[in-house]
């Protein structure tokens, strides 16, 4: 006969154990001291469906000039997903995207590849006329999101805040209006957007002097312009966004590399390198700050732009993944490369 008071100690045992399992503190692997962030205008990332809602999509459809069809709208996730799988980021903030569904898409794409689990998508719909919009796909989730929207023909601006090993995390991902059109309609559109973003950076830098925010994206402006500097005080000159806290400056680390040779898009109208996309960071999140210091900070020499070699054609620019006249023929042809970007990525590391 069985002893009925051997089973309840069991029973107690096994609750006592779960209990435990459930109050211990977090694993090592569950608490990270380094992140890895990145953007990458993944250069119209649609499906192959005519979405009645989405005036912008009517373009990418079998029977249009793009020749866009399911099956390359496969090959496209497979491809982005070649460049994305080795970075294993833990946020990939991305632009010109269609919607929710080809973020799931993609993120399938790279967990089935490098084995790093993305749960969390943070998108909305947003008011574009071209019917793109940026978002992050994420390991870890957000604790609050606020969008912006300063033009209302234009991609919506994504703040988002995380908590992450005990420390605060905000990444604002932008795509500013494009130079399609004379620089007197374009140019306000984008010191607009740099504006209201600004205006974001200084509410929460109010709050906390010593906030880890990090400014990324595609701005359709070389690091260096009007819009960013003026616009969202985003600057090139390290020693003078450490030595003004006052200010609030963001360090645009696009400065440290090599000028001329680290371009992310190459223009087709300039023949020329432009630097439009980037990575701006708060003072405090640079290793020599010493009034404030982020919890979580730039690694040093980690931001970079990243080309590897199947990325880039014969001249060195992005294999972008469209139909296009060729560059030297004239000739129409399709090219079933990546984007027309190449990323930005850069290391965060824990303060001790």
């Amino acid at each position: 006969m069985s002893n009925p008071f051997k089973h309840k100690i069991t029973l107690v045992a096994v609750a006592a154990a779960f209990l435990a399992l459930c109050s211990a503190p977090l694993r090592a692997a569950d608490e990270p001291t380094e992140l890895i962030v990145m953007h990458w205008n993944t250069e119209n990332l649609f499906d192959a469906d005519d979405d009645p809602d989405n005036a912008g999509d009517d373009e990418f459809l079998s029977h249009t000039f793009k020749l866009w069809t399911p099956e390359r709208y496969q090959r496209k996730l497979d491809h982005l997903a070649e460049i994305l799988i080795p970075l294993k980021a833990d946020f990939i903030t991305v632009s010109e995207v269609e919607n929710r569904r080809v973020l799931e898409d993609l993120a399938a794409r790279v967990t089935k590849g490098n084995g790093v689990a993305y749960p969390y998508i943070i998108h909305r719909e947003g008011p574009d006329h071209r019917g793109i919009d940026v978002a992050i796909i994420s390991r870890y989730p957000a604790v609050s999101t606020n969008w912006l929207t300063p033009v209302a023909t234009q991609r919506d601006l994504l703040f988002a805040d995380f908590e992450i090993n005990g420390a605060p995390l905000t990444l604002c991902v932008n795509h500013w209006k494009s130079h399609f059109g004379t620089p007197h309609e374009t140019l306000p559109v984008r010191m607009k957007q740099a504006q209201a973003v600004r205006a974001e950076v200084d509410r929460r830098m109010a709050k906390a002097s010593d906030a880890a925010i990090v400014v990324l994206g595609d701005f359709n402006d070389d690091f260096e312009a009007a819009t960013l500097i003026l616009g969202l005080k985003s600057i090139a000159d390290r020693e003078a966004a450490l030595e003004n806290p006052a200010e609030n400056y963001l360090y645009n680390l696009h400065r440290g590399l090599r000028r001329g040779r680290d371009g992310t898009y190459y223009s087709r109208y300039g023949f020329s390198w432009r630097t439009f996309d980037s990575i701006s960071v708060t003072a405090g999140m640079l290793d020599e700050a010493r009034s404030r210091r982020a919890g979580w900070q730039v690694a040093p020499k980690s931001y970079r732009v990243y080309k590897p070699d199947k990325f880039k054609d014969e001249r060195g620019r992005p294999k972008p993944f469209r139909r296009m006249r060729d560059w030297d023929t004239r000739e129409l042809v399709y090219v079933e490369g990546y984007s027309d970007h190449f990323p930005v990525v850069v290391t965060l590391k824990r303060r001790p």
